[in-house]
C-alpha cells in the first residue's frame, strides 16, 4: 500500500532496516544525492507515526525557513 502526504510517499516497508519499524516514508523531491542536512525520510511503526514525524519535519523545515 502506498499512500501520499504532503509531497511525501508513505509505504509498507519490505526490509526494514530495524524490527518493528514497518512503515517508511520518503519526500518525492529527495533526489538520493548525500546530504547529511536532508532528513525528509525514514521509517515509523506505522502510517500514523510515519505522518507524525513528517509533520515534524516540516514544521522544522517551516521554522528554519523563517529565520
Amino acid at each position: 500500500m502506498i499512500n501520499n502526504y504532503r509531497n511525501y510517499i508513505i509505504s509498507k516497508s519490505r526490509d526494514s532496516l530495524q524490527p518493528g519499524l514497518d512503515w517508511m516514508f520518503i519526500h518525492r523531491d529527495l533526489d538520493g544525492t548525500e546530504d547529511p542536512d536532508d532528513h525528509r525520510f525514514g521509517y515509523g511503526k506505522s502510517e500514523k507515526a510515519c505522518k507524525a514525524m513528517i509533520d515534524e519535519i516540516e514544521a522544522e523545515l517551516a521554522s528554519e525557513g523563517e529565520k
